[in-house]
């Protein structure tokens, strides 16, 4: 399998998991284990994307506008990480939990969408 249909289907797979949280209520004990799942995965993914991927885009880029796509792209994973150690906190899964999760999603939601469409 090659590189992209890998980061693809990891894609779908932490889409599925922001779906769950959606579904969730505030409170729901469920909330921490999916913001783990979450986590573990975009951890793994964002790592693989800046190591491998996103520095042969960078020597590959042709014009300024290639080079704001892929800088766009690290600084939406600094969000991301941000955003992951508010949910990391060791709060309780209450409305605001839920909330950061759900800001979360959204963000990694709009990063998918930018980097399939431009950055792949």
């Amino acid at each position: 399998m090659d590189i992209l249909s890998t980061l693809k289907r990891e894609h779908r797979e932490v889409a599925q998991l922001i779906d769950e949280v959606n579904e969730c209520e505030a409170g729901d004990e469920r909330l921490r284990a999916l913001a783990q799942e979450i986590e573990q995965r975009l951890s793994v993914h964002m790592k693989l994307e800046e190591q491998l991927f996103y520095p042969e885009l960078r020597d590959r880029a042709e014009n300024s506008e290639e080079l704001v796509e892929m800088y766009e792209a690290f600084t939406e994973h600094a969000a991301a990480k941000s955003l992951i150690e508010m949910v990391e906190s060791g709060k309780k899964p209450d409305e605001q939990f839920k909330a950061e999760l759900q800001v979360l999603g959204e963000s990694i939601k709009h990063h998918v969408k930018e980097e399939e469409s431009k950055v792949f």
